[in-house]
């Protein structure tokens, strides 16, 4: 019984040193449970922060598309507005020198064109006075032409225009 008693109390005492490393490899244990929740907790946050900004880096991407995207428009808008433009002034261009053939085709026809190119005279609003004559109708807007975009200013400080006086009654 002594031996038995002996070897009870052996196992007693081993029992109570396993228990007692037992609580120290618990309480090891429990310690890095705490400090991995800790770092658990601060990766945690750390992730939320970086969602935030990674977020916050998105709508600032997709604002940047839509401002893109809004620039892009605004010049294909341009790029059509002056491609109509120069269309235009070459349209206007053709017009002009066709125009201007024709005159210049008038003139070789109607001598009076050149005489009235030389001394028409326009008043001070830019309105002419045009009498009666024996001129046809083409004949007077072949002599409205003149005036408009042939006549030279005279005068540059009172922009007086000469008219022929055969052509020009008040």
């Amino acid at each position: 019984m002594e031996k038995d008693l002996k070897t009870a109390n052996q196992e007693l005492s081993e029992s109570d040193f396993l228990i007692l490393k037992l609580r120290q490899d618990q309480s090891d244990l429990q310690a890095q449970i705490t400090v991995l929740e800790t770092s658990l907790e601060k990766a945690q946050a750390e992730l939320e922060r970086e969602k935030a900004q990674l977020s916050a880096y998105d709508e600032e991407l997709k604002e940047l598309e839509a401002l893109s995207k809004q620039q892009s428009k605004t010049v294909a808008e341009s790029q059509l507005e002056l491609q109509n433009l120069t269309h235009e002034t070459e349209r206007l261009s053709k017009e002009y020198h066709s125009l201007s053939n024709a005159m210049k085709d008038l003139e070789d026809a109607h001598d009076w064109i050149e005489d009235q190119r030389q001394y028409a005279r326009v008043t001070q609003s830019h309105t002419v006075a045009i009498g009666t004559s024996r001129h046809s109708l083409t004949d007077y807007f072949c002599y409205f032409f003149c005036l408009v975009y042939l006549a030279k200013p005279v005068d540059p400080m009172t922009s007086v225009l000469k008219i022929h006086p055969r052509v020009a009654r008040s």
